[in-house]
């Protein structure tokens, strides 16, 4: 496998994706990517056997799924919602569950859900799974009531050693920070990393094709090629101008031609 294996973040395909998988994957394949991430929310209802031979079919893997909220919120039988996860990654082949939504509402809240955030990190290790902190652009801003800190900072100061990092490129940017300070803080943690790209630094979601945006990503990926000795890159395009088949195909591209 090469040494930046790519995959798809099937975001790009929108609502209903798990009603049509095979012909999401067939594009994925073709589009030149070796695996793929995919929301929780889509996979639920489907067999993770099921979805790992149907990967399989493709010459694709599942990198890792994506959740938030409570991970220890129970069902009827008591079962956690992240023992769910783990099982489900475990049985479809995949090593990594990307958590995402940390908040700063106040002191105490914070704490709460941070002490949430490295219990679920250390049962992941335990089960040989990798639990990866996902940004959006509100963690590299000011917390409120601070004209300095980022809920970032307070987030690297606690967290847990068995809590990893899959750094979106594209939201770091947003927020008017460097990607590649960022990269260099969580290099030891670094798991994974999201390349994102927007049209401007406006609060939108305006994605658009690798390349085409203001993102720095020829320079993140002249560090990660310096600095590292392999991760998966994920193309995620939240919102896709033409077609999502389109997009996907024109970020493979972009990823073949940089690694």
């Amino acid at each position: 496998m090469s040494r930046f294996p790519i995959a798809c973040q099937t975001i790009t395909f929108g609502p209903n994706q798990n009603e049509r998988f095979p012909e999401i994957f067939s594009v994925i394949r073709d589009a030149g990517y070796a695996g793929v991430e995919i929301g929780y929310r889509h996979l639920r209802g489907i067999s993770p056997d099921d979805l790992r031979v149907s990967l399989s079919s493709f010459g694709l893997c599942l990198v890792a799924t994506h959740v938030n909220g409570n991970l220890f919120e129970t069902d009827a039988s008591g079962r956690s919602f992240l023992d769910e996860v783990i099982e489900y990654v475990h049985t479809a082949g995949a090593k990594r569950i990307l958590y995402s939504g940390l908040q700063w509402e106040s002191a105490d809240q914070f704490a709460r859900d941070l002490d949430m955030i490295n219990s679920a990190a250390r049962i992941c290790t335990e089960h040989e799974t990798q639990l990866c902190y996902h940004n959006h652009d509100h963690e590299f801003r000011a917390i409120p009531s601070s004209n300095e800190t980022m809920l970032i900072d307070a987030l690297l100061e606690g967290a847990a050693s068995d809590l990893r990092f899959c750094p979106d490129i594209g939201w770091i940017r947003k927020a008017g920070a460097d990607p590649t300070e960022f990269l260099g803080r969580v290099r030891d943690r670094l798991s994974a990393v999201h390349y994102k790209d927007f049209a401007t630094l406006e609060p939108t979601v305006d994605t658009v094709p690798l390349g085409t945006g203001c993102v720095p990503l020829k320079d993140v990926t002249a560090w990660l090629r310096t600095n590292i000795r392999g991760v998966w890159v994920v193309a995620e395009q939240d919102v896709a101008q033409d077609s999502p088949e389109d997009a996907i195909r024109r970020n493979a591209s972009f990823l073949r031609k940089v690694f």
